[in-house]
């Protein structure tokens, strides 16, 4: 998957638990458009991030214990020759570049 398709995957998911309106992994799964194996993958990673994400039986939903979004900036800009050194970084269209993705949530 392209990370632009990844990102607005991962923001999808976070609206809707957001609303507390996912459905149960089936139904939330085929409302993204993914497997449920896929799914259950991308809401570990949501949870590696430090999003709070819990399931209610009851509600059949998906949702965030504490009040929280996630927020993905990407910011790509060419390095220089300087600044190689302190970061990994690799060849974006023929430009040593570093891309930053900080993924950051208000709770």
């Amino acid at each position: 998957m392209n990370p632009k398709k990844y990102f607005d995957l991962m923001e999808r998911m976070d609206q809707m638990i957001r609303f507390e309106n996912t459905g149960d992994a089936s139904e939330f799964s085929e409302r993204l458009g993914i497997s449920r194996r896929q799914l259950y993958y991308y809401v570990d990673e949501l949870k590696d991030l430090g999003l709070p994400l819990s399931y209610n039986r009851n509600s059949k939903t998906f949702f965030y214990e504490k009040k929280c979004m996630l927020k993905i900036n990407i910011t790509i800009r060419e390095l220089g020759d300087s600044e190689l050194s302190d970061y990994k970084g690799g060849n974006f269209f023929g430009k040593t570049c570093i891309v930053q993705y900080p993924c950051t949530f208000a709770v």
